[in-house]
């Protein structure tokens, strides 16, 4: 290789590396760089790979509709050479932004014509790719199903090349599917097996990554002592490599887990670093996870007003980038800020979006929430009876969902809408103590406990 080439292939190379470490800034200069030193040379492959790069780094820094505009640029000039490869990269990174964004249909579109070119090249890894990201976009709008299908049929792939690094990835894919799915002795069992493979071939940021979503299942279970030892354990083999994203993930999730605890300092510490990290590296859609999640810390620390300003910030950022399982965790928090404000009409309103979204996506758990939510409105409007019913339907859902913490907040809930009638108050108060002491949900517990008090006056 000559001069030339070697002098853009080092900065292609340094230039992935710095994206990989969350110094996106140096990251997108060296592609950039690539880029002008490719096309004054002469080099249009490069050109093409280039601006794949630059692509990836606007991906990385949340610009996505930069991201789209470089994917594009990369397929108009692949497309003029002939290049199928080329172009079937670009197909992916434009597909990976309308996924992003909420716009499956094209984002199947786009993936689909990427598995055509590569089947049609025999790139083995390209069509595994492909396969991977048709899988996730079905898991996105919940068809559980067919995702298990795609990754499956990637699996084989990547098991026949004896690609072991992206076998792993795919057991995660698979053990995401069934926790989406709440079956989580089977989401378990592949977060482990990924992990396992991680152990023996030394990936590190792979094992954070395991580590991550095994502490995330040991939450939906309530064993909130196993969830924050695999969620330390993340953070520190993300902060030995200098994972900067996944070290703000990580803050985020250990903070949930001090919320629920009722340790809501801690919680609003972790959560504040977290954001600090998503901040610095410009990182807009995680931040936006991570001011929810303070708004959900300040809610159920009754701090309304710092609650609002996060989820202000939140929504915004959801609204911006089109996130629509963003926005549906923000609608609920907005939701229930209006409640507690008895400004019903507005939380009606903020409920009714949650539900919509809820049923596009076909998530349950959120459909569940905003039957919960609802309860809680009519039982303030003093329809009794429409309450009750909601109440029961977001009951039984959580149930067959064996979302414990969930259910154990819908008792909760119905039991303070029924304090004047003290029998049915007591009942699911009791339900609401058992379940928030059995897994040691102190925060809620003391909750339940003062609302149990004020029965006994």
């Amino acid at each position: 290789m000559d001069k030339q080439g070697l002098l853009i292939r080092a900065l292609k190379g340094r230039s992935e590396i710095l994206n990989l470490i969350g110094k996106n800034t140096l990251a997108l200069e060296d592609a950039k760089a690539a880029f002008n030193y490719s096309r004054r040379f002469g080099n249009k492959f490069e050109q093409i790979e280039s601006l794949l790069l630059m692509s990836n780094v606007y991906g990385s820094l949340s610009q996505y509709h930069k991201m789209r505009d470089y994917a594009k640029r990369s397929l108009r000039l692949a497309q003029k050479l002939r290049l199928k490869r080329g172009r079937a990269e670009g197909l992916n990174n434009i597909a990976y932004v309308y996924t992003i964004l909420g716009d499956y249909k094209k984002a199947l579109r786009y993936n689909h014509l990427s598995l055509v070119l590569s089947r049609e090249i025999r790139d083995i890894r390209g069509i595994a790719e492909s396969l991977n990201n048709i899988g996730y976009i079905y898991d996105c709008i919940g068809r559980y199903r067919d995702a298990i299908r795609y990754y499956q049929r990637c699996l084989k792939i990547r098991e026949e090349l004896n690609d072991r690094q992206n076998k792993a990835y795919t057991l995660i894919n698979i053990g995401y599917v069934y926790s989406m799915v709440n079956d989580y002795e089977r989401a378990l069992y592949y977060y482990q097996e990924a992990l396992k493979i991680q152990e023996e071939i030394g990936d590190i940021e792979g094992k954070g990554t395991s580590l991550n979503n095994i502490g995330y299942i040991y939450r939906q279970l309530g064993d909130y002592a196993r969830a924050l030892e695999n969620y330390k354990n993340a953070l520190n083999l993300r902060r030995q490599i200098g994972d900067r994203v996944g070290e703000a993930n990580s803050f985020n999730n250990i903070a949930v887990v001090y919320a629920i605890s009722g340790e809501y300092k801690k919680a609003i510490n972790y959560a504040q670093r977290s954001l600090r990290i998503k901040a610095r590296l410009g990182y807009q859609l995680e931040q936006g996870v991570t001011y929810n999640t303070l708004a959900t810390i300040y809610l159920e620390n009754g701090d309304r007003e710092n609650a609002e300003k996060s989820l202000k910030k939140a929504l915004t950022i959801a609204r911006r980038l089109r996130s629509k399982f963003l926005l549906m965790s923000v609608y609920a928090n907005y939701g229930r800020l209006e409640i507690e404000r008895n400004r019903l009409f507005k939380a009606r309103g903020y409920i009714n979006a949650l539900r919509e979204i809820a049923g596009e996506l076909d998530s349950k758990s959120n459909y569940a929430l905003s039957l919960c939510l609802l309860a809680r409105v009519y039982a303030k409007m003093g329809d009794w009876q429409r309450s009750r019913r909601n109440f029961r339907k977001a009951i039984k859902f959580y149930r067959d969902l064996k979302e414990v913490l969930e259910l154990g907040k819908v008792y909760y809930w119905y039991g303070e809408a029924a304090l004047n009638k003290k029998t049915d108050a007591r009942k699911y108060l009791e339900l609401a103590c058992e379940i928030f002491m059995k897994i040691g949900a102190q925060g809620w517990l003391k909750k339940a406990d003062l609302l149990c008090s004020r029965l006994k006056n």
